[in-house]
């Protein structure tokens, strides 16, 4: 099993795609991840900047609340039908694959069930390879929903950014129990979002900061716990977005809000550890 690691676009706002893309090719990463507005409104001329890179893209969609500008209310079916709309666009771009922000933290287990019956056969039309992301304020905002609903729809696969879970749970799994869901919940994930967080923050300041160490291994223990049950599926890479964000996400200095620490070198810190971190998994 190869590794494929991503960039996201968050925090690279107002870079001409130009300058950034070959930038981020030489930085090492494989590929980019962004929405559809994240790419502009002459997208192809952003993926073929990419294929003159040699870099592959991620697509994220948003099934309410696009990139969590301008908050609106939307009930399940404007959402199914803004998804339908969506997943076409994201069709006509040939991602690898596709990352979903689905539904509401605040519908009910049926509504949540409805949504997700109509969204899976959706997406199987589409022919794309989709995954819904595991982050605050959607459907599958926390993991004990998450796995109801994993249980219910065998088709259900998941982008696991376990930073969001790790804030609304309070703190860091670690018993009998919530590690009998992670590792259930490995099974089906198909993506993972590399974010480091903690009980109280989903970004910690600096990964490589010593005091955050215990976060750190904490999270690349499950990540590694995602690729085991990827190489057991027989996938022929894992692919990872890095995804660390910029201020307010990342911490910031009292009136002057300046970042107490550079998002650039964070992520590039991040891609090299996940790379030989992985390398070192994969030798075992």
């Amino acid at each position: 099993m190869k590794i494929k690691i991503f960039r996201s676009l968050w925090g690279c706002e107002g870079m001409d795609f130009e300058y950034l893309v070959p930038k981020l090719k030489k930085e090492g990463y494989d590929g980019i991840e962004g929405s559809l507005s994240d790419v502009g409104k002459d997208p192809q001329h952003f993926l073929n900047l990419l294929k003159e890179n040699n870099m592959d893209y991620i697509c994220g969609l948003y099934t309410k609340w696009d990139d969590y500008e301008n908050y609106n209310e939307k009930d399940l079916d404007e959402q199914i039908e803004q998804y339908k709309v969506q997943l076409s666009r994201a069709r006509a771009l040939s991602p690898l694959r596709v990352n979903v922000h689905s539904g509401n933290d605040y519908w009910s287990f049926e509504e949540m069930s409805e949504f997700f019956s109509q969204a899976l056969k959706i997406e199987k039309e589409s022919g794309l390879t989709v995954s819904h992301e595991t982050h605050r304020g959607r459907a599958l905002f926390n993991p004990w929903t998450t796995l109801r609903l994993l249980h219910k729809f065998d088709d259900l696969k998941i982008t696991a950014d376990l930073s969001h879970w790790v804030v609304v749970s309070e703190r860091m799994f670690q018993t009998p129990r919530e590690m009998e869901l992670l590792k259930f919940c490995s099974t089906r994930a198909n993506h993972i979002h590399a974010r480091v967080g903690h009980p109280e923050t989903p970004q910690v300041s600096d990964p490589s900061a010593p005091e955050h160490s215990e976060y750190v291994d904490a999270f690349y223990s499950w990540w590694k716990m995602i690729w085991e049950s990827q190489k057991e599926r027989k996938f022929s890479e894992t692919t990872m977005c890095v995804e660390y964000g910029p201020v307010p996400y990342l911490q910031s200095l009292p009136y002057t809000r300046a970042p107490v620490a550079n998002l650039d070198n964070i992520c590039s810190l991040q891609e090299k550890s996940l790379r030989r971190a992985f390398h070192e998994w994969n030798k075992i």
